[in-house]
């Protein structure tokens, strides 16, 4: 399976990678839990591609022998951590609704901007609208002011390059700390990292 919502292009040829990956940890008393790590990507206010809710469905088919929904805890399932890169807070909130109790994390990616709407949805799924970044933040997020500035100004998609730390540059690492029990796969907490 490669990139579960990035199209074929014309000539029938898929995106480089995979946009998920499988790991079995093990732990000091033998159990072996299945983590699967998957990366969607939204469409609202970015170029369109498949619609990530039907490629979850889709991709999720591909691990789920029996072709059922499975309900968090599941215990012998996978522990599933979706990484939702989308522009849109609505779109993100809306993929987290229809995947709470199926999947044990989903965090949003893309603005840069940490948010502080972390919680668990009703069905157990731990959810943030955006993780944030990790980086200098006197700049634009995270990314060079010099760039950032010209690409608004000019309309010109000029690359981007992650911002130099300079010596009295604040920097900070931001994310989420979920807890997920090993034997239920019960996801039972998720808490704001950095600032």
């Amino acid at each position: 399976m490669n990139y579960p919502d990035l199209p074929e292009s014309s000539t029938g040829q898929k995106a480089v990678g995979r946009g998920w990956v499988k790991k079995d940890k093990t732990s000091s008393d033998g159990t072996t839990v299945t983590w699967l790590v998957v990366n969607l990507q939204g469409r609202e206010y970015m170029t369109p591609i498949d619609c990530p809710f039907k490629s979850f469905d889709s991709f999720e088919a591909g691990f789920c022998s029996s072709g059922e929904s499975r309900e968090v805890p599941a215990g012998s399932g996978p522990i599933i951590l979706v990484d939702f890169h989308a522009e849109s807070s609505k779109e993100k909130e809306a993929l987290a609704y229809y995947l709470d109790g199926r999947v044990n994390v989903l965090a949003g990616t893309h603005t840069h901007v940490q948010t502080a709407d972390e919680r668990i949805l009703p069905k157990g799924t731990a959810y943030i609208t955006d993780l944030g970044m990790t980086g200098v933040l006197d700049n634009v997020i995270g990314m060079d002011t010099k760039i950032c500035l010209d690409r608004a100004r000019n309309q010109v998609l000029y690359r981007m390059e992650v911002a130099a730390p300079v010596s009295e540059s604040k920097t900070a690492i931001q994310g989420i700390i979920v807890e997920i029990d090993s034997e239920s796969h019960k996801t039972l907490s998720i808490k704001r990292l950095g600032t």
